[in-house]
């Protein structure tokens, strides 16, 4: 059972990963379907913010590892 508790940071990264992959799809649905003017999406690609978000991506793996692991050895 001491398992059982060490296993639960888990939960708390799947937590973070969901969000900020929601948060991240979000931003690319406004980017791609609302922004027409190319400027402001050139200056956009030149922020931190931009690519802070454009790493949401690589957060749905560790998810579904995340996920799969507590599915693995929850008892």
């Amino acid at each position: 059972m001491q398992i059982a508790k060490n296993l639960k940071v888990f939960n708390g990264i799947k937590a973070v990963c969901m969000i900020f992959a929601t948060w991240g799809m979000t931003f690319y649905f406004a980017w791609f379907s609302i922004i027409s003017n190319m400027t402001d999406v050139d200056n956009m690609r030149k922020t931190i913010g931009f690519n802070i978000v454009s790493a949401a991506i690589y957060t749905v793996p560790i998810f579904f590892f995340c996920s799969g692991f507590l599915q693995t050895y929850s008892f």
